[in-house]
């Protein structure tokens, strides 16, 4: 985890994971105008309510918005939310408006060390109640 009353570094050899609740307006306020060195069309689908998968590159910036599945407390449901990033060389930012599977089991998944995909979605027990995670991926 990152100090919070530190401004992250972005110039180190790993990619650093940004993952936020973009229905918590704290998370809005902390995007709106930080420095993530991103194009403003990333930036702006990142912040934005489309609910249509897409896909866009952009200099050494890809960005885009995938589906996923809906989470409730114990499980997937069948309802499909969308899952935004934006991916430099060196920061992945994600987001979503509705709790999804794909991120915390992404995050569980690298926490013990494994690179397979998940089996099965669950809810990670050590969610931050916080609107961010940030994560340095080694």
């Amino acid at each position: 985890m990152l100090p919070i009353d530190q401004p992250i570094p972005f110039s180190h050899d790993g990619l650093l994971w940004l993952h936020f609740n973009l229905a918590d307006a704290r998370a809005l306020q902390w995007l709106t105008p930080a420095n993530l060195d991103v194009p403003a069309q990333a930036r702006a689908l990142l912040l934005s309510k489309d609910n249509y998968q897409q896909l866009h590159t952009v200099d050494d910036c890809v960005y885009g918005v995938i589906s996923d599945l809906l989470r409730d407390v114990a499980e997937a449901t069948e309802d499909t939310g969308y899952l935004r990033f934006v991916m430099t060389e060196h920061v992945l930012v994600s987001g979503r408006h509705h709790a999804l599977c794909a991120a915390p089991a992404a995050r569980s998944r690298r926490a013990i060390g494994s690179k397979a995909p998940p089996r099965c979605w669950r809810r990670s027990s050590n969610m931050s109640p916080t609107p961010w995670t940030a994560s340095p991926i080694a």
